[in-house]
């Protein structure tokens, strides 16, 4: 892996600002990968900001021909060729992300995947040359863990990101994440305004930046699709770690006062905000608040209540759409995988590390 031993050197080149990373996968959605690139080609690099793209398509014209280039003003340079690319192999991501630090250094790192996205599934559905394969979250976290670079920011352009499951996997390796609770429509969050907004100021906070993006996502998506139900949040990584010990504390409290409590406990659950996307994920901080509100056991409420500030203190900001029953109007930026029923628990989440 000659990219990530390279990545190990000290680069002489003057550092910019920001590079921003958009790992575009877009073998099936092409029409939305397409846009983003004419929308970053809108505004172009520029000395502070570099922007970078591994591009990759499953066309007639572009088949087997992904490529990274850097993004200039009405422009873009073909800065390596790698031919057929398997976006779900957490090596393509690794490699791109060394690739493109140790050619284009920046004091802060913003990574953009963009693609599909189901939670804690993983995203990056790759249909050529391997049909089928997708960065689950154990790829995702061995990808990060390879480049062995750390992020200001990860802003997931993919359906139902915004997981506890996820935020866990990428703590160490990013200080923010940016993602969507619910489904993304296309062209969700403009490459253009992300672009522009770091160009007209690249000396803005990485916290800033990240609320940013929720605004962005705001101004884009209110009032669209017949379900008003799209969410977007930023989430502040550091608090990952104590959020899930006061999970799993609330999760214990439940098991071991089950059986009193089990019609009390199903109705909260039942009732909690979830997703259309995966019913299965379901808003945690709502989910917590009901447990709190129905279930009469101390150290239950407490646990309950511990989850409820905590997620309150990760999320930076969040904004859901209002107005319709089907609105998310009590996701409060942050789910978790919760089934309503044993019997269609997923074996699959057990693989999670």
């Amino acid at each position: 892996r000659p990219e990530i031993a390279a990545h190990t050197g000290s680069p002489q080149n003057p550092h910019a600002e920001w590079t921003l990373m958009a790992y575009d996968d877009g073998d099936d959605l092409v029409a939305d990968i397409q846009n983003g690139n004419t929308e970053m080609k809108s505004i172009g690099s520029t000395n502070l900001v570099n922007a970078v793209e591994l591009f990759d398509l499953n066309t007639v014209a572009e088949l087997n021909q992904a490529k990274i280039l850097y993004i200039k003003k009405n422009n873009q340079v073909v800065r390596k060729l790698i031919g057929p690319a398997n976006m779900g192999n957490p090596n393509t991501l690794s490699d791109f992300i060394a690739f493109s630090a140790e050619n284009f250094p920046a004091k802060r790192y913003f990574l953009k995947p963009n693609d599909h996205g189901s939670g804690w599934r993983g995203l990056c559905n790759d249909n050529n040359p391997v049909a089928g394969d997708i960065l689950t979250l154990n790829d995702l976290n061995q990808a990060l863990s390879d480049a062995n670079q750390k992020f200001e920011i990860i802003a997931f352009d993919a359906c139902q990101m915004a997981m506890l499951e996820v935020a866990y996997q990428i703590k160490n390796y990013a200080k923010f994440m940016t993602a969507s609770q619910e489904n993304e429509p296309i062209n969700a969050i403009p490459d253009d305004n992300i672009l522009g907004n770091l160009t007209k100021d690249p000396t803005i906070s990485s916290s800033d930046m990240a609320r940013k993006l929720v605004d962005i996502y705001n101004q884009k998506n209110t009032g669209r699709g017949a379900n008003r139900d799209y969410t977007y949040s930023a989430i502040n990584l550091s608090g990952i770690q104590n959020l899930v010990a006061l999970t799993n504390t609330l999760s214990n409290a439940l098991i071991a006062n089950f059986g009193p409590n089990a019609a009390n406990i199903r109705a909260s659950s039942n009732a909690a905000e979830r997703m259309r996307g995966y019913i299965s994920h379901t808003d945690l901080s709502d989910f917590a608040s009901r447990i709190n509100l129905n279930v009469a056991n101390p150290a239950v409420q407490a646990a309950a209540q511990n989850v409820v500030n905590a997620v309150s203190s990760v999320v930076l900001t969040e904004w859901h759409d209002t107005g319709l029953p089907t609105s998310n109007s009590n996701a409060h930026g942050l789910s978790i995988y919760l089934e309503t029923t044993a019997a269609i628990y997923s074996a699959s989440y057990n693989a999670i590390q």
